[in-house]
């Protein structure tokens, strides 16, 4: 891509199948371009409730693109709680957060399973 490259950062409950335990972690809309990519995998996203059924018209996300904590290694999720963490290594690897395109997507009264945290741009 060329150009500036926008990505939605979100959090999310993933349900942790090795320590079967829920987590919020943190996610983003799809794989991003530049060393944001090294720390980025995609996951299949476990079904939270057996009464959570996908439909035509509320289609449930098979998989979801994770962050993983750039500290500690491939294995370990960032969660909502390591943020500043996330934050440190945007700015360092020339990310910016975008706080005008964040507000704007922060009025928008989606409903989702998702919880927007801010809008980034490199």
């Amino acid at each position: 891509m060329s150009g500036t490259d926008t990505y939605i950062i979100s959090s999310q409950i993933y349900y942790d199948t090795f320590n079967t335990c829920y987590k919020r972690i943190v996610t983003i809309d799809r794989m991003p371009a530049g060393n944001l990519a090294t720390i980025t995998r995609r996951l299949t996203n476990a079904k939270l409730s057996e009464f959570k059924q996908s439909t035509p018209c509320c289609p449930t996300e098979r998989c979801i693109f994770a962050i993983y904590n750039p500290s500690t290694g491939a294995d370990d999720l960032l969660t909502v709680e390591d943020q500043g963490l996330f934050i440190s290594y945007l700015i360092t690897n020339g990310y910016a957060i975008n706080t005008a395109l964040t507000e704007l997507t922060l009025k928008n009264q989606i409903k989702s399973e998702k919880q927007i945290m801010y809008v980034i741009s490199k």
